[in-house]
């Protein structure tokens, strides 16, 4: 879920080694390798397709909650889900239920709604949930200054800036 610069990234590199890959996405995107699918009528094909669900998305007022009863339902039965988009996309009662009944076999969480996860938080005993301490990605200090050095020379050649967030569609 989440077909943008992290998400996109993800998906080629996974199915340039071989993974059958599919991606979701707000809007249609074409990757190589990578079976799209797009907005509200895509997203229930893309799930029923899906053994293991990596969450990727930013977070929106659309996209919070995502990770919920409804999404899960929709996956095939022992599916498993990583999450390293937002903690707000996880609705963690319907995680805990989903994987109670069996419908996911497992869950690896990089990110919560309250970071760091209290010691007395459930998905801490949950079978089948692995915690990370949110580290599924860090941006290298030569990466950085390189994105803002580019910037600045798009800013003084007139040029539009990269990694813009588009305040409308919230990322």
């Amino acid at each position: 879920m989440g077909l943008g610069e992290l998400g996109g990234l993800v998906a080629q590199q996974l199915a340039a080694m071989g993974y059958a890959v599919g991606g979701w996405s707000r809007t249609p995107r074409s990757l190589d390798g990578v079976q799209t699918f797009s907005g509200d009528q895509g997203l229930q094909p893309f799930l029923a397709r899906t053994d293991v669900l990596v969450c990727l998305l930013p977070l929106t007022d659309a996209t919070r909650g995502i990770l919920g009863a409804d999404c899960f339902a929709a996956l095939p039965a022992g599916a498993a889900l990583i999450h390293c988009g937002r903690g707000e996309h996880l609705v963690v009662d319907d995680l805990l239920a989903a994987l109670d009944s069996g419908q996911l076999r497992g869950a690896v969480l990089d990110v919560f709604e309250t970071e760091p996860l209290p010691a007395e938080h459930a998905l801490w005993r949950a079978p089948g949930v692995v915690v990370t301490p949110h580290m599924a990605s860090m941006a290298g200090f030569d990466v950085v200054v390189r994105q803002i050095a580019d910037n600045v020379a798009r800013l003084r050649a007139g040029e539009p800036l990269q990694h813009q967030v588009d305040t409308v569609h919230g990322y």
